[in-house]
């Protein structure tokens, strides 16, 4: 969950003030976010992440649920920063990491 969700968050965060100041200072939709994410995520349970009853994302038994969970969380990040710095001039989105699929 850190390195997937946690740290692209709190980078984001921090770099917030100077992504609206830029989008402000342009004319056109130059400014974005990419969250790098995996096709992995498509196998991740329905409903996506596991909460526990305090709200905090649940540690699954298996090590690969967990990494499609913090998959999924950047997805959610892309899409709450969309919705939060949209009206600002930021473009949040998604990029799939297709490196699982073998060549092109």
């Amino acid at each position: 969950m850190g390195t997937n969700c946690l740290g692209p968050y709190l980078l984001t965060l921090f770099l917030e003030p100077i992504l609206i100041r830029t989008a402000a200072a342009s004319s056109a939709l130059s400014v974005r976010i990419v969250w790098v994410v995996s096709l992995m995520q498509e196998g991740t349970p329905a409903g996506g992440m596991s909460f526990d009853s305090k709200g905090r994302p649940q540690i699954l038994p298996k090590p690969m649920a967990n990494y499609m969970q913090s998959k999924v969380g950047g997805c959610w990040l892309a899409a709450e920063f969309a919705k939060r710095l949209g009206s600002k001039g930021i473009l949040s989105v998604v990029s799939r990491n297709y490196w699982l699929c073998g060549p092109c």
